[in-house]
């Protein structure tokens, strides 16, 4: 059986595996990615095709182009001299971090499977700042043997300050990473 830091330490690779993809999906170069890129509704067909918008409206010389992956626009924004991204790195990494904080653990089954399983081999025991208004299974449809005795508010964090468990997601509680 694997240590508890073990499987925290596991979590945060497949966490930063995570964040990686992202970072390598959404800097990629490609039209969706590029600031420039618009997406103009074209009356002969029912989806929007992605048009260059720079230069739009510094020259009166300015043609509206195609920069669309159905129209060869993956080539283009390979070589394009304009082509910058929808967002910084720091700011993918802030998004990222935003997600995390917000999804429920059901979320996170849906979108990372991986992280749940780990989190799922953690005990509740093993997360540092668990308060009674965290996980509280419902007692009155389980028969009272099954009912764990463990839930509810922790003889070791019964004096810390609610605002300090709040203040940070569960899932840096869950990784012992302090305040984040």
């Amino acid at each position: 059986m694997k240590k508890v830091g073990a499987v925290k330490h596991k979590l945060n690779q497949v966490r930063f595996r995570h964040l990686k993809k992202r970072l390598e999906n959404e800097l990629r170069r490609c039209p969706g990615n590029c600031h420039f890129n618009a997406a103009v509704k074209d009356p002969r067909s029912p989806d929007p095709v992605g048009v260059c918008m720079y230069g739009v409206g510094a020259s009166s010389q300015w043609q509206m182009k195609p920069c669309d992956d159905r129209f060869g626009g993956e080539a283009q924004a390979a070589i394009c001299p304009w082509f910058q991204p929808k967002k910084s790195k720091d700011q993918i990494k802030i998004d990222f971090q935003n997600e995390l904080d917000t999804l429920s653990l059901a979320e996170i089954a849906f979108q990372y499977p991986d992280m749940a399983a780990l989190i799922w081999v953690l005990d509740v025991d093993d997360v540092p700042a668990m308060t009674d208004e965290d996980v509280h299974p419902p007692t009155d449809i389980l028969p009272h043997a099954l009912v764990p005795t463990h839930f509810g508010p922790r003889q070791d964090y019964a004096s810390a300050p609610t605002e300090d468990l709040k203040a940070s997601p569960w899932w840096v509680r869950l990784l012992g990473l302090g305040s984040w």
